[in-house]
């Protein structure tokens, strides 16, 4: 954040920025820094992630699904370091501090509206075939097993 904060207020300066905190650091790391220096961001913890999906305009992300679940609303996504889907035409990619400026820069000068069938295909085909929902590496269940061993045969 601290590196890109004003790069995202110089570029996009009438948004309001919000930073949800993921759910594996509440109570684990301490914000208390960066909400002391920004307090102009409204930090959040438990909120239903459609409904902060569905109020922005914008996504930035490290490395995490909702990312794509924000394309799959037609969110305009910049992701930090390279993940699972940013190789898409619609992502934006960073691998250096370097390119955040002119990455977002373009990002916000996509029109993902315009190309909302390609978006739809990518993500059903994206959900169908690569994507396994219920669970995650560290808390899986017999649904998530079911659907691997469903893809391996």
């Amino acid at each position: 954040l601290e590196y890109f904060y004003s790069d995202i207020k110089d570029i996009l300066p009438e948004y309001k920025i919000i930073v949800k905190e993921h759910p594996m650091d509440i109570g684990r790391v301490d914000y208390s820094y960066l909400r002391e220096k920004y307090p102009e961001i409204i930090w959040i913890q438990k909120w239903d992630i459609w409904d902060y999906i569905n109020i922005s305009d914008y996504l930035i992300c490290v490395n995490s699904s909702i990312g794509l679940q924000a394309l799959s609303k037609y969110k305009k996504v910049l992701t930090l370091w390279e993940n699972f889907y940013s190789n898409n035409p619609w992502v934006k990619n960073i691998s250096s501090q370097e390119e955040f400026s002119w990455k977002l820069t373009e990002l916000s000068q996509q029109d993902l509206q315009k190309q909302q069938k390609e978006i739809d295909e990518y993500i059903k085909i994206f959900r169908d075939k690569i994507f396994i929902s219920n669970g995650w590496w560290q808390n899986f269940n017999q649904k998530t097993i079911t659907s691997i061993c469903e893809r391996l045969i």
